[in-house]
């Protein structure tokens, strides 16, 4: 059985055996099909690494500043994402979300151990806390732009 079956923002470079390992991860198979995930899991050695966009405290840099700062629209998103123009990195962590038995919306490669907010734009987030929380986030982190800068 494959936890997504389909795989949404497919724009992270991730190799099939690292798939593999997600769709069939032991945290992520025996959830009911409809669960709600979103989850950082850590990839064992021989799977190596993937690259990670990261940058910011939960990266374990330094803040990133405004003066550091590009404002680039990211594949088929809407708005445009903070920016920093420094390349990917390599990252052991797999951010994953989506919900079981139907779409994984985006997985991609991290060194933090907690999944990012969503972006301050982005019109899903329900909550002022959740709004403010993303304000935050955003202000201290940015994302390469190795892998979308055209």
């Amino acid at each position: 059985m494959k936890v997504f079956p389909y795989i949404g923002h497919d724009d992270h470079p991730i190799t099939s055996e690292q798939l593999e390992f997600i769709q069939t991860h032991p945290e992520l198979i025996t959830l009911e099909e409809g669960t709600f995930v979103c989850k950082v899991l850590s990839l064992p050695e021989y799977l190596g690494t993937i690259p990670s966009a990261l940058y910011g405290p939960d990266a374990g840099d330094e803040p990133i500043t405004e003066e550091q700062v590009v404002w680039l629209k990211r594949s088929d998103r809407d708005q445009s994402s903070r920016c920093i123009e420094l390349p990917d990195r390599p990252a052991k962590n797999v951010c994953v979300i989506g919900i079981i038995g139907k779409a994984a919306f985006t997985i991609y490669g991290t060194q933090s151990k907690t999944p990012a907010p969503r972006e301050p734009w982005d019109d899903s987030i329900e909550t002022t806390e959740e709004a403010a929380h993303s304000f935050q986030w955003w202000s201290e982190h940015a994302l390469s732009t190795s892998s979308w800068r055209k």
